[in-house]
């Protein structure tokens, strides 16, 4: 569902980064990542990042 809602916003999403996100998303983690992919995962689902 993640996946699918930023891929509606014109926004290319890999799987496995999708899967990351929603794990972190779903227990209300903080994701440690360099990758500038998951800032699309901030920006429209809140994820948290440092």
């Amino acid at each position: 569902m993640l996946r699918a809602t930023v891929l509606r916003r014109g926004r290319k999403a890999k799987l496995a980064n999708t899967l990351i996100a929603q794990l972190c998303l779903d227990h209300k983690a903080t994701l440690v990542a360099r990758n500038r992919d998951f800032q699309t995962f901030k920006t429209l689902a809140g994820l948290k990042l440092l």
